[in-house]
């Protein structure tokens, strides 16, 4: 991400704060009318929970992250099925999608390595977007997509960065 749009992201999340705690005051307020005090008091504990929450997941780096495209592939026919398969290294995120004009049905299958250690899992997935289930900081990820479907279908491997 360039200085752009990472000025343009602190400024976002920045407003987002602000706004987050604005709400907060002004749900203080309306919980010291309701309630009293004693009651506003939990009010107001619950929205600055409610804040750092809503901090917290604006700084998660998935949600932060820009999507790229390592590989994509599609296939036709009457009923078309594709395997593809991708190596990430050092991957932040990994993510899958699947397009199609009907529905589309695939299984992801992922081995991830850091050192000596292997993780690996499978899940399946059905049209849409899916983040891939691994620990951030592996040293590489390679990941398998089989799908198919009854219309044109479009598989793309993503990560973050």
């Amino acid at each position: 991400m360039g200085r752009a749009g990472g000025h343009a992201l602190r400024s976002l999340t920045g407003y987002l704060e602000a706004s987050l705690v604005d709400l907060g005051e002004t749900l203080a307020k309306f919980f010291e009318g309701i309630y009293g005090r004693r009651k506003m008091r939990v009010g107001v504990i619950a929205a600055i929970l409610f804040v750092a929450g809503s901090s917290a997941a604006l700084s998660s780096p998935v949600q932060r992250s820009t999507w790229r495209v390592v590989k994509t592939k599609s296939a036709s026919g009457k009923h078309p099925a594709l395997g593809i398969s991708a190596t990430i290294s050092r991957p932040q995120a990994i993510a899958v999608r699947l397009t199609s004009a009907g529905r589309v049905a695939g299984a992801v299958y992922w081995d991830c390595i850091k050192g000596l250690h292997a993780e690996q899992g499978h899940f399946g997935v059905l049209n849409g977007f899916h983040v891939v289930p691994h620990a951030r900081g592996e040293d590489r990820c390679q990941v398998l997509v089989t799908a198919h479907g009854f219309h044109p279908i479009t598989v793309t491997i993503l990560k973050a960065s």
